[in-house]
Parts: C-alpha cells; sequence; structure tokens
C-alpha cells in the first residue's frame, strides 16, 4: 500500500471520528461506531492508531484545534478592524465549521482521558479559540474607546458560547445562522459601549 493510500485512510479515520465525536462527545462514540461508519472492520483502526480511541480522540481534537487557530488568524486579518466586523468575521469562521461544543468537551470529554493529554488538550484550545478571540476584544476595546469589563477572558469563551448556541439554535428555527451571529454581535456590542 502507497503512502498516499495510507495517509487518505488515516484522513477518512480522522474525518469520521471528528464527526462522530463532535456529534456525541468522546465518552459516546466507540471504535465499533467509527468503523462501522467507515464500512471496516474495528481491528483496521488500529493499524493507523495503535492505542485506540484516546489516541484518535486526541489527534482529531488537536487538528480541529490547529484547524481553527489558521482559520481565525486568517479570518481576522482579511476583516476591517472594528471589534463588530473582527467579530462577524469569526462567527461565520466558526458557523462554517463543525461545532466545538467546548462545555461538553470540558466537563464530559476531557474528564475521560489521560490528565496529560487533557492538558495539552486544554492548552491547544485556550490557544486556537480563546486567545485569538480575547485579543480582538482586547484590540477592539482599546481602539474603540468600549467599556473595559476587566476580564477580555470572560467576553471571549462568553462569545464562543453563542456561537455554539446558534449551531444548535439553527435546528430550531427558520433563520439563517449567520443572521442570528449579527443580531447577537449587536447585542454584544450595545452592551459594551461606554454611558
Amino acid at each position: 500500500m502507497s503512502r498516499q493510500v495510507k495517509e487518505s485512510a488515516r484522513d477518512r479515520v480522522i474525518a469520521v471520528a471528528e464527526q462522530l465525536f463532535s456529534d456525541r462527545g468522546y465518552k459516546a462514540v466507540t471504535l465499533r461506531d467509527i468503523a462501522d461508519e467507515l464500512g471496516i472492520r474495528q481491528a483496521s483502526l488500529y493499524h493507523h492508531f495503535p492505542n485506540g480511541k484516546e489516541e484518535l480522540f486526541i489527534e482529531v481534537t488537536e487538528r480541529a484545534m490547529l484547524r481553527h487557530a489558521e482559520g481565525m488568524r486568517a479570518t481576522i486579518a482579511d476583516a476591517p478592524e472594528d471589534l463588530e466586523s473582527q467579530l462577524q468575521a469569526i462567527a461565520r469562521w466558526m458557523l462554517s465549521q463543525p461545532p466545538v461544543d467546548m462545555a461538553r468537551m470540558v466537563r464530559s470529554d476531557m474528564v475521560e482521558i489521560d490528565e496529560v493529554q487533557r492538558h495539552r488538550l486544554m492548552q491547544t484550545a485556550l490557544r486556537s479559540l480563546l486567545l485569538p478571540i480575547e485579543a480582538v476584544f482586547d484590540r477592539g476595546i482599546d481602539r474603540e474607546g468600549l467599556r473595559d469589563v476587566g476580564h477580555s477572558r470572560l467576553l471571549a469563551s462568553s462569545f464562543l458560547s453563542i456561537i455554539e448556541a446558534i449551531q444548535v439554535s439553527v435546528r430550531f428555527s427558520s433563520r439563517q445562522p449567520e443572521d442570528m451571529a449579527d443580531e447577537m454581535i449587536s447585542v454584544v456590542m450595545n452592551g459594551l459601549r461606554a454611558r
């Protein structure tokens, strides 16, 4: 089997696993679920991930986080410099990707894996998702004279939670997710403006 074929098979495993982990969470997904979705034997997964489900989850999660880091960096760089436009650009990026569901990841997925790996993934998530959004808030507050609430990490995690809530809410709404995001960003911005 050529290297390209092996990499392609591994990439398929990762893509299917990412979707299943995103939909159901780490604990609810078994290697059998992944193998069944791929139409292969469960034992075949060990060829690509000898250490099993945890190794696969870590690979999937790190790849997703690094994809978000690259995507957000590019999105932020391409957006106009005002805070509202940058938040809209981040929202559109996040809405174009499989949901992260950080709350579930922190509460249930991460507690199921090795402590060292958990710490590593949490640091990757912090650098990839929260710090870029936090920096956008910090620059916006400085540049636009907005009220500094003293905790831009809370603003960043709250913003991420809003976007994740929109990804769920669209299932119950006829509205476009981008319109919902713009409306919520408007609410955030109007709440941040100096009185």
